[in-house]
């Protein structure tokens, strides 16, 4: 076993992986609209929760939810996904593909 592997001897990075940011944020914002109805329907029950403190967590939530939406439109990541750069932008000194690294002989 080798610690340390040369630069040419090294294989290429994965692409990244193409995501949905948007979705995610609006999975959460569901999540925080559940925790919502949870809590408000838990009012009737006086004394069980700190009311305030988790209509404030909540609260909270929903907003970084909101703006996670909006930046995640403004930057173009809704709908096509992130960008990937081309195998050839992203190492603009790599060589050629090479093949799985073999341990030396001996």
């Amino acid at each position: 076993m080798r610690l340390w592997i040369r630069q040419e001897e090294r294989r290429p990075e994965p692409a990244p992986l193409r995501t949905n940011d948007a979705r995610a944020f609006w999975v959460g914002l569901g999540g925080w609209m559940l925790g919502l109805a949870v809590v408000l329907a838990m009012l009737a029950v006086p004394g069980a929760i700190d009311t305030w403190g988790a209509l404030l967590t909540i609260g909270i939530g929903i907003a970084l939810g909101v703006a996670g939406v909006i930046v995640s439109r403004r930057t173009g990541h809704d709908k096509r996904g992130s960008a990937a750069a081309p195998p050839e932008a992203a190492h603009p000194g790599a060589g050629p593909a090479i093949g799985p690294v073999t341990p030396p002989l001996g």
